[in-house]
């Protein structure tokens, strides 16, 4: 129990004036001991004014350092559960308190996070935007950070100009805004900073570009798969060949969706070429628009790349392989051979998994076997072509050779992907001007289209390459923007997404 302190006369640099009426008792929850709980009984002194025309006629001592004004808790206990609420939310929170001795809720502890004061904002002269997604492709909104401490400046409900530019006018004078090249920002930019320099985020150009190079492989890549594993070298097989067989359900099931693409993409082209546009085929296929633009700029049929199963059988597949060519056929006694190994199957799985070797006599002999075909989609294409040769796996690396010497137009994009990443790690300012003629006399649609895009943002791009301002930090921030908003079950409103971020730092 404690009680509050003699009463301190007004006087000098002024104060309350009043005479002692009677005593108040606060009951005041403070942190465990052991996991033991602890309450506090405060005993505070309540105060009769002494002006005739107070109109507060009665007053309560206050211990600030001991506890806020009507709370039920010490504030040292406020502190502890608002650190706790803001590093991991409401209810995650309040199981880990409990299992401390401190029972509190997990509203409890998301109201204590929407309470608790923000930290002052740092002065800077270095801003970086981008958006992030409250749904992504429907609704967006916008994370500012400062570029020099690393650290949030605010959290924005959308990404409309009216909003960003009111923003930036009220923060001050700003003299770098980094961004992507999302128009509105540009645009909120030059009206409410004109003479802040704005510079475009080099990361952001590098993915654009990876995006131009999906958009030319999904445009070619039935030619391109098609030369690929026409180029790709046969290996000897090293186990029987498969006896002939009557397709599986799952490859009837691929064989009717390929006809259906067939038949998409021959209507598409149809419609195409009496000069529908794609929303009107869109419309009237009821199809998605961004489905009939990619059928329609395809120069074949696009095809799905299946990529091949593992089988728990396939890291002793070179001991099944050497027991068979010994003779061996028992599929139990492989398994009991396996099972020494380390496997755990039964011996039903071995059995389905040697049953392609087991082949009749008047089955054909053995013949050269293609390699396995790699799963070449678009975005494994353009991964391929735009990634440097050292950062790819051996397997992958036999791949971009065979791709290169499949295709001589695939060795232009790839030299002029090289050049562009030369140009931006190197900062060559004049190196870019010089990329973007080449793009243009290149021939190839979509670096034609990017090209054209950097020219647009010209000066924007140009600082970009020149100075060492980029949106890094404000990318980290939106990792931990998605991190709490996914861990907070849909109750990650605007204001306490906003409230922890800032309070997190």
């Amino acid at each position: 129990m404690i009680r509050g302190a003699r009463a301190r006369p007004a006087g000098g640099g002024g104060g309350w004036r009043g005479e002692c009426h009677n005593w108040t008792r606060r009951t005041l929850r403070d942190l465990p001991w052991a996991a033991v709980p602890i309450v506090l009984h405060v005993h505070l002194r309540n105060f009769r004014c002494v002006e005739p025309d107070c109109p507060q006629r009665f007053f309560t001592e206050r211990r600030p350092e001991l506890a806020p004004p009507y709370a039920h808790a010490t504030l040292r206990r406020i502190l502890a559960e608002t650190a706790v609420g803001v590093g991991a939310g409401g209810e995650p929170g309040a199981r880990f308190l409990r299992s401390l001795g401190i029972d509190v809720s997990g509203d409890t502890l998301l109201r204590r996070v929407r309470k608790a004061p923000e930290p002052p904002a740092p002065e800077t002269d270095a801003v970086g935007i981008d958006d992030w997604a409250w749904r992504k492709g429907q609704r967006y909104g916008s994370i500012l950070v400062d570029l020099r401490s690393h650290r949030l400046l605010d959290l924005l409900p959308d990404r409309e100009v009216e909003t960003v530019a009111k923003w930036l006018e009220r923060y001050g004078e700003i003299r770098v805004l980094s961004r992507d090249r999302y128009a509105p920002f540009a645009e909120a930019g030059r009206r409410a900073a004109p003479r802040a320099l704005q510079t475009v985020d080099r990361f952001h150009l590098l993915v654009n570009l990876s995006q131009a190079l999906e958009r030319y492989f999904a445009r070619v890549e039935g030619r391109i798969r098609k030369a690929v594993e026409h180029d790709a070298e046969a290996v000897e097989e090293t186990s029987p060949a498969p006896a002939l067989r009557r397709p599986t359900r799952r490859e009837r099931l691929r064989e009717a969706s390929r006809q259906r693409r067939q038949a998409r993409y021959e209507a598409i082209q149809e419609r195409v070429a009496r000069g529908l546009s794609l929303r009107a085929i869109a419309n009237e296929l009821v199809l998605d628009r961004k489905t009939v633009r990619r059928y329609a700029r395809a120069a074949s049929c696009p095809e799905p790349a299946y990529r091949p199963r593992a089988h728990a059988l396939d890291r002793y597949r070179p001991y099944l392989e050497r027991r068979w060519r010994e003779g061996e056929r028992n599929a139990r006694r492989l398994t009991e051979e396996l099972r020494a190994m380390g496997f755990r199957g039964s011996a039903s799985a071995v059995r389905q998994y040697v049953a392609s070797w087991r082949q009749p006599a008047s089955a054909a002999p053995r013949r050269p076997r293609r390699a396995s075909p790699v799963a070449l989609t678009p975005r494994r294409l353009a991964r391929l072509l735009g990634q440097e040769p050292e950062r790819l796996d051996p397997e992958d690396q036999k791949t971009r050779l065979r791709l290169l010497q499949a295709d001589p137009e695939c060795e232009r994009l790839r030299a002029l992907v090289a050049e562009f990443r030369r140009v931006i790690h190197e900062h060559d300012e004049a190196g870019l001007l010089r990329w973007i003629r080449a793009a243009d006399a290149s021939g190839i649609e979509e670096l034609v289209a990017y090209a054209r895009q950097l020219r647009r943002d010209l000066p924007e791009v140009a600082a970009a390459v020149r100075l060492p301002w980029s949106n890094g930090a404000v990318e980290g921030k939106i990792n931990r923007l998605k991190t709490l908003k996914r861990s907070m079950y849909g109750r990650g409103k605007i204001d306490l997404l906003r409230k922890r971020l800032l309070l997190a730092g």
